[in-house]
């Protein structure tokens, strides 16, 4: 008998053991007079003593007791059958009774031979029994019952409203009936007259084993039990015909070697399409698989939807086996003939699988996860054409087709992550509804045109004026790398308010996210357009710069652009000369870029003092090539332009407008595959701005703004001024960024500025020089007479762009022929070689 944690008074043990033997009696003892509560575990000798008495003092002062009853009546008799019926009988348990400091723990109990045991239980659940005579009454909670040589008093089990669970070996008594609640019956070694139907059993599932059972009957055909279900029929029976059916095929376990078919009906198919998994389970008379049988096999689909790699892939279908011979081996059986479960490891996939190697039953299938489009560009290309990049998760194992505004579009580049397609002669800056499938899964999102910023206003509140789109998602704000709290979004405008850590700063750095697009700009804050922001009647203050008028020029428009200088190309440096009179003259160039390190020591120096140039171009416009010739290592090619035009343009540069007057230079320098040392270094470009004096009587003035943060520079000689403007920005990968710009070396006739550039793969800087007029000067004594008698107005504009990419930035640069006075021979000369 097994008892759990009974609990009772702290009375002598061997009262209550006088007679009977106790194994395993352990028992605690609490000690008192401690803080902490603490145990002492000991072990109980031998007792023995009347079990009656036992029973009946657990019973009675009992908190709990198991549920379980296992009696071994071979080890039990003392002539007192009647402890059964307080065993069992006993109806008023007192919970919570203690009044006792000991706790005692029965694991085992063994008794000595008992030959009737009388049921009568209200909560009793589980029963095993072993060689009694089993006499039952009123057990309506009992659910489990296994007997052992037993004689039952009973057949049929049907008085066990709640049994789910009947196990008999070796019974004495036959088994007529069980209630229809039974989930599991095993019987062997008893006589089973009748055998079982689909009444006898749950409709869910059930286990059905019959062995030496002397059964006789038709086997039923089960055909509305779960395929969880079980039949097992062998050993000795006496006459079990079985008429073969579909349903069968469907059952878990399904072995009758004991059994005879009736050969007045026909074979389901699925029999023989696994015959040699199955023919040994069946019965001996029937017939081998005929030759070339054709099996019929489907599967309900090709194609699988998972929801992430490594996912089991349900495959239904029709005679689909009993995964023992499958290939790939690691399938796994989960409906008998109607369902295997494929491992889809990878997240797209294909592959070719068989229901049986030996019958090669195969079918090819396949499988993908959710195709998923996190956002979507459009772009028009300058062919007319429009291209439609996707991001997000897309198939490579199937085609994917695409329709972009219900047009199809033509797919030209597929990964796992990105999807691009082409729609021929059509253009549009909408939003547009993208429709993607792999044949498998589907997916629509609506595109989102290139984002533009196309004005901003920032006093107390920034306002951005950009194409947000309807719908915009993913939308935020970097002021100066501080979070710009959004109040306002609509598909045109935004508007937020700055961090209180935002400070006044003549420049701001602008970072804008929407629609997974990320637009940067360098926006100006305070006005610096001189006094009153008037540009000295000049100019207008645009974005808080001042945009000179035609003709002038100077960081506040305060000069006037000289109008006949001359410039003279160089043919083997990007270095052209600015001839203003006889003696004076003045040069820009490109003398070094460096490599610095976080303590601004350059850890790379390369000179640009060796170049191949070329010319292409006509009077209109013309660009010259020079090509720097370098061994240096962590350097490939450097190439420097130098474009000319007679036409003036105005360029967007850092988002920022710049306009270049007619006639008008511009200087290019690209840098392909610069290998820097660190990515914490930084690169730092020399311009050298220099000025020949040859006058006698003149002397050079050389100013500068701010030595350590130059914005610009000027050289004046008398009413001459040679003036440079550094912006305080530059690109960085196609983005703006602030730099830094400082003097790196002063003599009296020269400045050497240093614009210092983070690292980055693609970088830009601008700086532009011209030549002014001084509206408070007069020209020396000793200047030129000739000064009077030029017609061309010429600025001249630098653009140094450096960009660090693998691919070859093609420099094109041009030259013009010039006229001078007694140099006229000379110049053309010079020109005509250029050529």
């Amino acid at each position: 008998m097994l008892l759990t944690n009974p609990v009772i008074d702290d009375r002598s043990m061997v009262d209550f053991f006088p007679n009977s033997r106790i194994v395993n009696l352990d028992f605690t003892k609490k000690l008192e007079g401690e803080k902490k509560t603490s145990y002492k575990k000991r072990t109980c000798p031998q007792y023995r003593g009347s079990f009656v008495d036992f029973v009946d003092y657990v019973l009675t002062n009992a908190i709990n007791f198991s549920q379980s009853i296992e009696l071994h009546p071979e080890e039990f008799d003392h002539g007192e059958p009647g402890f059964i019926d307080k065993l069992f009988g006993f109806s008023k348990i007192r919970k919570n009774f203690i009044n006792s400091n000991l706790w005692y723990s029965f694991s085992e109990l063994s008794f000595l031979t008992l030959k009737n045991v009388y049921i009568n239980s209200s909560n009793l659940k589980n029963l095993l029994l072993y060689n009694a005579n089993f006499i039952a009454d009123q057990c309506p909670m009992l659910t489990s019952i296994s007997l052992a040589r037993c004689n039952v008093s009973v057949t049929d089990f049907n008085i066990f409203p709640k049994l789910n669970t009947l196990t008999i070996e070796a019974g004495l008594s036959p088994v007529t009936g069980i209630s229809n609640t039974t989930t599991s019956l095993v019987v062997t070694s008893t006589p089973v007259p009748i055998l079982p139907d689909s009444t006898w059993f749950n409709k869910q599932y059930f286990l059905f084993y019959l062995l030496d059972t002397n059964s006789s009957g038709t086997l039923d055909s089960f055909d509305q039990i779960s395929s969880k279900s079980s039949i097992k029929i062998e050993g000795q029976q006496k006459d079990i015909k079985v008429q073969l059916k579909d349903s069968h095929c469907l059952l878990k376990t399904f072995v009758i070697p004991s059994t005879l078919w009736d050969n007045t009906t026909s074979i389901p198919s699925c029999f023989y399409c696994y015959w040699s998994d199955l023919y040994q389970n069946l019965p001996a008379n029937i017939p081998p698989r005929p030759l070339n049988y054709n099996c019929n096999i489907s599967i309900d689909q090709y194609k699988y939807t998972i929801p992430i790699a490594g996912f089991f892939v349900d495959i239904y279908g029709n005679n689909l086996g009993y995964g023992k011979s499958t290939r790939p081996s690691n399938m796994v059986l989960g409906n008998p003939n109607t369902m295997l479960k494929y491992p889809a490891y990878t997240q797209f996939g294909t592959d070719t699988i068989s229901f049986s190697t030996e019958y090669n039953y195969t079918f090819d299938i396949f499988w993908a996860v959710p195709v998923k489009m996190d956002y979507i560009h459009t772009v028009n290309l300058e062919s007319g054409d429009l291209l439609v990049k996707s991001y997000g998760l897309f198939n490579t194992i199937l085609p994917m087709n695409i329709t972009v505004g219900g047009l199809d579009c033509q797919v030209v580049y597929n990964s796992s992550s990105q999807l691009n397609c082409i729609i021929p002669k059509y253009s549009t800056s909408s939003p547009l509804p993208i429709y993607a499938t792999d044949s498998i899964t589907n997916v629509t999102k609506y595109s989102a045109p290139y984002f533009k910023i196309d004005s901003f206003d920032f006093k107390d509140i920034l306002t951005i004026n950009a194409n947000f789109g309807l719908n915009p998602y993913n939308v935020s704000v970097l002021l100066s790398d501080l979070n710009c709290n959004i109040t306002t979004l609509t598909d045109s405008t935004l508007q937020c308010i700055p961090h209180k850590n935002v400070t006044n700063s003549r420049y701001y750095n602008l970072l804008v996210y929407a629609n997974a697009y990320d637009t940067s700009l360098i926006i100006p804050g305070k006005d610096d357009c001189g006094t009153g922001s008037t540009c000295n009647a000049h100019g207008s203050c645009i974005n808080g710069v001042c945009r000179c008028d035609n003709g002038f020029s100077g960081y506040y428009c305060q000069s006037q652009l000289n109008p006949g200088v001359v410039i003279l190309p160089n043919n083997t440096d990007p270095s052209p000369t600015i001839i203003v009179r006889d003696g004076l003259n003045f040069t820009f160039n490109i003398i070094a870029i460096q490599e610095i390190d976080e303590l601004s020591s350059v850890v790379r120096e390369l000179k640009t003092n060796k170049w191949l140039q070329s010319t292409t171009g006509n009077e209109t416009s013309s660009i010259t090539t020079y090509s720097l010739q370098t061994s240096t290592a962590g350097v490939d090619q450097i190439n420097a332009t130098i474009e000319y035009s007679k036409n003036s343009r105005l360029i967007e540069f850092a988002g920022q407008s710049t306009l270049y007057p007619e006639n008008s230079l511009k200087l290019l320098i690209s840098i392909n595959n610069w290998s820097f040392k660190d990515r914490l270094n930084q690169l730092r470009i020399l311009m050298e701005s220099k000025a020949t004096v040859d006058l006698g009587c003149s002397e050079l003035n050389i100013d500068i703004n701010n030595g350590s943060n130059v914005s610009y520079l000027t050289m004046m000689i008398d009413e001459v001024t040679f003036y440079g403007r550094f912006l305080p920005y530059a690109l960085a990968d196609n983005k703006p960024i602030l730099i830094q710009n400082q003097v790196v070396n002063q003599t009296k006739e020269s400045v050497v500025v240093g614009m210092t550039l983070p690292y980055c793969d693609s970088c830009v800087i601008d700086p532009d020089f011209s030549v002014l007029i001084n509206p408070d000067k007069t020209a020396s004594k000793c200047s030129s007479k000739k000064f009077e008698s030029w017609k061309i107005a010429t600025i001249v504009v630098v653009c140094s762009v450096v960009i660090l990419a693998s691919a070859i930035t093609s420099a094109i640069v041009l030259r013009k022929k010039i006229r001078y006075s007694r140099e006229e021979k000379k110049m053309e000369t010079r020109m005509s070689s250029i050529k």
